[in-house]
């Protein structure tokens, strides 16, 4: 019944689905719930319907490789491959230009998708040989439904090289997408066909380009974008870097514009943006960049050229994400003070690039056992000393400034970083990864901060060895046991009266929510007690079966004008 609760959205009639849009009745998280609208239109939930509309193209006419199929092992895949969005379209009433105008009146979003080689790995010298080639028809019909989006905002490619986008004509809506996400097209190592994105080569008034690129990209085509803000820019890396001559590289891609931007939000693979930037190019496009998001960093490159063209140029980064760790990270937040907002930081985000040494342009698996093992050491010891540096440089330059810190691995929090934490008086919210003594140690220094809402903590859990009865062969048993084990922890943990400021500007503001525990936590204080300070929440983190169940704040509420509580009696 499930597979074919999407279609019956077909079946519903135009005045029917207009009127769901229009009164906001459905939910979409689920299809099944679009059998309860069709008799009475029953409940009144999220707006979401039409919103996004997903086209898997693989039956978009007929298909020619050559003789027999370029991709090995798994051949082809099967079209209706699930792809999790609001609603999917047929392609065949795309085809049959049987599509209800309510979707051209209100489609926002587009996403284009294609399986051929989601399970397989391509076969180079075939594909080489021969791109796959769509029926003229079959184009036609998907240009008629693009172009007939009345509201169309975002647009997504995911559709590997073809004569698609070399035939369909996308100038009717090009003025009106301010959002296109071109993601890879699944043959890394083969070069691009000549003007591989000519259809897309109108789209003056894109605010946001997500882009994957082969090494040898060809980006005429991309080239003139005078309105771009965001840019999420990738370029996929090739196993055997020592047999390229020259990497497609950021710079190039600058370089090949016709007219200049100014970037606000930069997303980008740190690793394959080795070549310097010129100042000339710094100022004209990342003169006003705000938000950075840096992929893959890795302690023991050399110098990442986007951080040095940052500090070389004065730009102040307001929000930065990144991905691994490098020293010119501190030396580039150290050298402006009281503008960075937000800071998230995966220090061992690493796996997809570690086995690539940017500085020889060979495969650091190559070395022998020993050397890697060497190597490795050294690259944990500076992954540690970013970890430490880090509480130091935020503290001497942000402290002002800085309002959402996140970082997603095991940090230390001893004297000297709990000191630095403190001085940061701007933070609104902090989201940390660490032990049960972590946590002991951050609460105080949270219920001191006078803005803080919100502190998040995750506490890493082992479940037992597998015994091959649920999810991933961890036993059900033990995933159930799971919230029951941290709240156990946390209920364990308690504080001195001289730890927590009762008195302080931000005590009793802060939410703590610990990963495992669904209910948000308290500071509460307990009477006759020698540690006071617990953490209290809700249903299994209540304050039953505690040693004391005498809440002071409670006691207080409960006590009469007049009377006498066990403190003055005594």
């Amino acid at each position: 019944m499930a597979a074919k609760t999407s279609t019956k959205l077909l079946d519903l009639s135009e005045d029917v689905l207009r009127m769901i849009f229009q009164h906001n009745v459905i939910s979409l998280k689920d299809l099944k719930s679009l059998r309860l609208a069709h008799p009475g239109l029953h409940g009144a939930v999220d707006p979401l319907l039409f919103k996004t509309i997903t086209v898997p193209t693989s039956k978009l006419g007929r298909v020619s490789y050559s003789a027999y199929s370029p991709f090995s092992p798994g051949g082809h895949v099967d079209p209706s491959y699930p792809t999790f969005k609001i609603s999917t379209f047929q392609l065949s009433s795309i085809l049959e230009r049987q599509v209800p105008r309510v979707i051209f009146d209100n489609a926002q979003s587009v996403i284009l998708n294609k399986y051929d080689v989601y399970d397989g790995y391509p076969d180079e010298n075939k594909i080489k040989q021969n791109f796959p080639q769509y029926s003229e028809e079959g184009i036609k019909g998907l240009e008629y439904f693009l172009c007939s989006m009345k509201k169309m905002r975002n647009l997504t490619w995911s559709i590997a090289y073809s004569n698609i986008t070399q035939l369909i004509d996308l100038s009717p809506i090009a003025g009106k997408v301010d959002s296109l996400h071109l993601t890879g097209a699944y043959y890394g190592r083969i070069t691009p066909p000549e003007h591989s994105y000519k259809a897309f080569k109108d789209f003056s008034s894109l605010t946001c380009l997500t882009i994957s690129f082969n090494d040898s990209a060809d980006v005429k085509d991309l080239s003139y974008l005078p309105n771009l803000k965001t840019l999420n820019f990738t370029v996929e890396k090739a196993p055997q870097a020592s047999t390229e001559q020259r990497r497609f590289d950021f710079v190039d891609f600058l370089e090949a514009q016709r007219v200049p931007f100014s970037l606000q939000r930069l997303s980008i693979t740190a690793c394959y943006a080795a070549i310097p930037i010129p100042k000339d190019l710094a100022q004209k496009f990342l003169s006003n960049l705000r938000t950075l998001y840096l992929r893959y960093l890795t302690p023991d490159a050399k110098n990442y050229p986007i951080i040095d063209a940052l500090k070389d140029n004065n730009i102040k980064i307001q929000n930065l994400d990144i991905d691994g760790c490098h020293e010119s990270i501190l030396d580039y937040i150290g050298s402006y003070t009281d503008e960075l907002q937000s800071l998230e930081v995966n220090v061992d985000c690493l796996k997809d690039n570690e086995g690539f040494d940017d500085r020889r342009g060979e495969d650091v698996w190559a070395y022998s056992f020993s050397r890697r093992r060497w190597q490795e050491d050294i690259t944990e010891k500076k992954k540690e000393t970013f970890k430490d540096e880090i509480w130091k440089v935020l503290a001497a330059a942000h402290k002002n400034s800085l309002q959402h810190l996140v970082l997603a691995n095991n940090f230390n929090l001893y004297t000297e970083e709990a000191e630095a934490l403190s001085q940061c008086k701007a933070l609104r919210t902090i989201d940390i990864k660490g032990d049960d003594w972590v946590l002991q140690r951050i609460i105080p220094v949270a219920s001191k901060l006078p803005l803080l809402e919100v502190l998040k903590f995750e506490i890493p859990w082992t479940p037992r060895m597998p015994d091959m009865t649920g999810w991933c062969g961890t036993s059900q048993y033990d995933w159930h046991m799971k919230p029951k084990d941290i709240g156990s922890r946390v209920k364990a943990m308690h504080w001195l009266e001289e730890d927590i400021d009762a008195d302080g500007p931000g005590f009793g503001n802060v939410s703590f929510r610990v990963s495992g525990i669904h209910s948000n936590l308290k500071l509460v204080k307990r009477r006759h007690v020698f540690y006071p300070w617990i953490l209290v929440g809700d249903g299994e983190m209540g304050i039953e079966g505690r040693e004391d169940q005498v809440i002071e704040s409670d006691e207080e509420e409960e006590s009469e004008p007049g009377g006498f509580k066990e403190s003055d009696e005594e």
